[in-house]
């Protein structure tokens, strides 16, 4: 066990805030949201926050209004790419409003070839891509949905880090009924630098130390 001793330490302390930063970095990361606007189609703004959860993924869609971006839609699909290709078979995801997912490599439409990137802007071929409800707004609108990623070796947000993300909204007008446009939208995932618990311990620490030195 580590004793507090004014000198040697404080190099223990240093290290348990460094685990500290670790933990809070990982296992109970904040949730990380990104904007995706459109590049073909009706005026929409479409938020993907990801979070951290233990070794999964949770992922949480919305639709966004602010001024001047007031339309909201039924979510019809999601694509994502992935810094590590190799992941991908191993890939596994849980929602209750998905019918279809392909994590295949170089995913185009999925769940029926009208839920697709095609279009001016489009991002291409996406890694892995997961459809949503049913065509049309038959079932009422999907503004917002939840789907949580798994894999046997775990899942980290920075896997995501700086990877594009893509979406298609059908039934898509002025909130809060909708509408008969579509829209599809895309959009780059960041995760921010780390903040600051253990950062902020460390330079106490070495604070602490230049006053006894």
């Amino acid at each position: 066990m580590c004793k507090l001793l004014l000198r040697g330490g404080l190099l223990c302390l240093a290290g348990l805030a460094l685990v500290m930063l670790g933990e809070v970095s990982t296992a109970s990361a904040a949730p990380v949201a990104a904007d995706m606007a459109e590049f073909t189609g009706a005026d929409m703004i479409g938020r993907a926050a990801f979070e951290q959860v233990g070794g999964d993924i949770k992922v949480t869609l919305t639709t966004v209004q602010e001024p001047g971006h007031d339309n909201t839609g039924d979510w019809g699909g999601f694509w994502f790419n992935i810094s590590d290709d190799s992941l991908l078979a191993g890939l596994s995801v849980v929602g209750a409003d998905i019918t279809a997912f392909d994590f295949s490599g170089g995913v185009g439409s999925v769940g029926g070839g009208n839920n697709n990137l095609n279009g001016g802007g489009s991002p291409g071929l996406m890694d892995a891509g997961i459809a949503f409800g049913q065509p049309g707004s038959s079932g009422g609108l999907l503004e917002m949905t939840m789907f949580t990623l798994s894999h046997p070796d775990g899942l980290a947000l920075s896997l995501f880090d700086g990877q594009t993300i893509a979406g298609r909204l059908q039934s898509v007008g002025a909130a809060p009924v909708g509408g008969g446009d579509s829209t599809k939208i895309v959009g780059v995932f960041v995760v921010p630098e780390p903040t600051s618990v253990g950062v902020m311990w460390v330079g106490s620490l070495i604070l602490i130390r230049r006053r006894v030195g």
